[in-house]
């Protein structure tokens, strides 16, 4: 019989085995502060400055097209009075019939009356293949992908900063991406990977990232990844420390890792505020006692790009699908079962755009209550919850092996305003390579990949680093992965 190699997680504890048994037997020490009627809680705590990760940077929310600058309004008779404009309507239509595709979307950019003109009926087609080309039933052919790569390019260039604007231009920027898809054996995985998932700038020995960080459960329990043989085990990992359980409280607050369905999903609960319905004042004191308290956790077992997305994660509160948090009155705990595989309404929850992390609140026990999901691949390497969310021991790795000197302008950029981003497209460049493992089971992606809608699939394929894996990745492609993807987009949302 084969043995099969799989990607499997090894806790390290910080207490020994006698300890962690006592834990069992010992009172919980969680304290959850009450929300007064001041708007203060009954302890004060000061906010301290936290160090933020290097891939904790805002990300786009989608990967739609730009939306395009409003054009010119032409208030000034002198911008009337242009020799181009001046030219007959049929004669200036036909003239722009000649452009291509790309040049006549930024030619619509350009004043009210142009735009006015790509109205007409003569540019049906334009307006079917280009402006509508998320629509269901449009067709995108390889030729039009072209044309809405031409528009990707421009609006991207004009978002970098300077530095970046140079690489992109001398063509330096797409070939060092190209190189990031070499394929170099893994003496852990015992398989190929490639570059892009090994320490940039002197790899040493040819071990991937995903093999030398770490995931925190909390302070007290972290794992590491290892591929091994698998013997069809399954794993349960709780950390039972009295510091996560609240006394004389059913709630269920201990960080764990299971695996479930081929997954290892880590889980926590993190109980932040208790209500004192006598003395509650309404949505507003609460959002804004559970944004500090949030801060206040400095970010322990939350993801690792939480710091950006806090207040998305607090207004995820409410919905307006339900009436569970309402502005005013107290928030209604759902005694029935309101959905397949919980006993809480699903409405109330957040999705990390970096790695997909699953934040979630409920109202139980008079608490409000943050509950997070963080799916971690149990097959290999190649999955976002993991490889976003370790760390690496400084002394190892006294800079981060793949965000530094070497990969600047090209993986990361210092410039908070560029495009570039800090990570953002080194996250995107793994979601494309975990994209094409998972093409063939459709029904693995929603567990392994970021919620993406339906239009971030549909213009993955028209994004720089997108062209590059096609490009560079011949190894690993297959001749109808593009047509694949034009056709047939996967929404993971």
């Amino acid at each position: 019989m084969a043995r099969t190699l799989r990607f499997q997680l090894e806790p390290q504890f910080s207490s020994s085995w006698t300890q962690r048994f006592a834990y069992h037997f010992q009172k919980g020490i969680h304290h959850i502060p009450v929300l007064r009627d001041d708007g203060a809680e009954d302890d004060e705590s000061q906010e301290d400055e936290v160090k933020v990760s290097l891939l904790d940077t805002p990300v786009p929310k989608d990967g739609r097209l730009l939306i395009p600058l409003q054009p010119q309004k032409l208030l000034c008779q002198q911008n009337l009075e242009s020799p181009l404009l001046q030219l007959p309507t049929e004669l200036l239509i036909h003239l722009m019939l000649f452009l291509p595709y790309s040049s006549l979307y930024m030619v619509r950019q350009t004043c009210q009356v142009l735009r006015n003109l790509t109205n007409d009926v003569e540019f049906a087609d334009f307006q079917w293949y280009i402006l509508q080309h998320e629509a269901a039933g449009c067709y995108t052919s390889v030729a039009t992908c072209d044309q809405l790569r031409d528009i990707k390019r421009i609006f991207l260039r004009k978002s970098l900063c300077e530095q970046c604007i140079e690489l992109f231009d001398s063509g330096e920027l797409e070939e060092r991406m190209k190189k990031l898809w070499q394929r170099i054996y893994c003496r852990g995985c015992k398989t190929e990977h490639p570059e892009l998932l090994f320490r940039q700038g002197g790899r040493g020995y040819n071990i991937c990232v995903g093999l030398q960080g770490d995931l925190a459960l909390c302070n007290h329990v972290k794992v590491s990844g290892k591929v091994k043989v698998h013997e069809g085990e399954k794993i349960h990992l709780t950390c039972c420390h009295p510091e996560h359980s609240v006394q004389q409280s059913t709630l269920k607050t201990c960080p764990s890792i299971e695996s479930f369905g081929g997954i290892l999903k880590y889980t926590r609960s993190f109980p932040l505020v208790k209500i004192a319905s006598e003395e509650y004042t309404g949505m507003s004191s609460l959002k804004s006692r559970l944004l500090k308290r949030l801060k206040e956790t400095h970010y322990d077992g939350l993801c690792q790009h939480s710091s950006t997305q806090l207040e998305s994660i607090v207004s995820s509160l409410q919905s307006d699908k339900c009436d569970c948090f309402p502005d005013e009155g107290l928030p209604v705990r759902r005694p029935i079962c309101t959905t397949k595989y919980t006993y809480w309404c699903n409405n109330h929850g957040y999705n990390c755009r970096q790695c997909g992390a699953r934040y979630f609140w409920i109202y139980d026990d008079n608490c409000i209550v943050l509950r997070l999901t963080i799916g971690l691949a149990i097959g290999n390497v190649y999955n976002m919850g993991w490889l976003s969310n370790i760390t690496f021991h400084p002394d190892e790795h006294p800079t981060h092996p793949i965000l530094n000197e070497s990969t600047k302008g090209v993986l990361w950029c210092p410039d908070s305003s560029c495009a570039t981003g800090c990570g953002n497209r080194w996250l995107l460049m793994v979601e494309i390579l975990e994209r094409l493992s998972l093409r063939p089971f459709r029904w693995m992606y929603k567990g392994r990949l970021p919620p993406r809608d339906l239009s971030f699939a549909s213009n993955l394929p028209y994004t720089l680093e997108y062209q590059v894996f096609q490009k560079a990745a011949g190894w690993l492609t297959t001749p109808r992965m593009l047509a694949l993807d034009l056709s047939f987009p996967i929404e993971t949302d």
